[in-house]
């Protein structure tokens, strides 16, 4: 069956928080890290990020004394975190950031784009068909903060791009099936997601495009 080189790129900003268990959060970079792209993975096969960074907001209150410290780091195509117990002083390298409690203004992150896009493929599988986990995940966010248990909401600003439509029978099959959840309706294939979401401009950017001159292979020459 031909492949349907049709893809989509969405960008899109979102409240994230990174919840701080025993100095440590660690947010893995895939289609989970939000309902759009979770869904938008059901009808896809492949898919990557293409920008990514944080905003923390700046302190209600400005104190005297000292102040938590916080530091975070992007790894490119990590696959287990058991061995990464960090202090603050440990993290080092081009997509290290580093924020305290108490500051004025808000602190913005950003993974330079050569780290975000050194990793092994072009492309990532949005099923786990793999046994390896980096053929799903693209990278993780590592951050160690002073307290022990921690909670920092930060504004996402994403994008992530799509390619290769899944097989048609199975994307009707997504829509003559009943919903799994009654509070929620049943997966939409592509051109419905595409619809909705192109109502909403302000929570949502949504450009359509031909592939042309890419390889069909993920991994890099």
């Amino acid at each position: 069956m031909p492949m349907n080189d049709t893809n989509i790129r969405v960008k899109f900003k979102k409240a994230i928080s990174l919840n701080y268990v025993n100095f440590q959060s660690k947010i893995e970079l895939d289609p989970e890290i939000s309902t759009l792209t979770k869904d938008l993975a059901v009808v896809y096969k492949l898919w990557r990020c293409t920008h990514l960074s944080l905003e923390f907001q700046a302190a209600t209150t400005i104190t005297t004394g000292s102040q938590p410290r916080y530091a975070i780091n992007y790894i490119p195509a990590l696959e287990a975190t058991s061995a990464l117990a960090l202090n603050i002083e440990d993290y080092e390298g081009p997509a290290v950031g580093f924020w305290q409690a108490n500051r004025g203004h808000p602190y913005r992150y950003t993974v330079p784009s050569n780290v975000l896009n050194a990793m092994p493929y072009n492309w990532y599988e949005t099923k786990s068909n793999s046994p390896d986990l980096s053929d799903r995940v693209q990278g993780m966010l590592l951050s160690t903060c002073d307290f022990e248990e921690d909670q920092q909401t930060a504004l996402l600003t994403i994008v992530f791009e799509f390619q290769t439509l899944e097989d048609p029978d199975f994307l009707a099959s997504l829509a003559t099936s009943p919903p799994t959840d009654t509070n929620r309706p049943g997966p939409r294939t592509a051109a419905v997601e595409s619809r909705l979401i192109g109502e909403d401009k302000q929570s949502y950017e949504v450009i359509h495009t031909p592939l042309v001159h890419r390889s069909s292979s993920r991994r890099r020459n």
